[in-house]
């Protein structure tokens, strides 16, 4: 697991990159959260232990993201 990329982010948009690039290539509002799984259900990206940055930019793509989702993207979401 230690190998595995964890997200850096991007100096363009401010939040997690979701690929692995700066720009912002997919839709801003689409439901997936695929860069937050180190968030949950993964444990790399914490609140109380870890890089302040990293945390500022997850919270800055689950904000961009939004709430207007539906299904299991909505629990996703409550659970970052």
């Amino acid at each position: 697991m230690k190998r595995l990329y964890l997200p850096r982010v991007s100096r363009t948009s401010g939040w997690l990159e979701e690929w692995m690039s700066d720009d912002n290539l997919g839709v801003t509002t689409h439901r997936h959260l695929s860069p937050l799984v180190g968030l949950f259900p993964g444990d790399r990206i914490r609140p109380d232990a870890g890089d302040r940055v990293t945390l500022d930019g997850a919270t800055a793509l689950l904000t961009a993201r939004g709430m207007q989702s539906y299904e299991w993207a909505c629990a996703r979401r409550a659970a970052c």
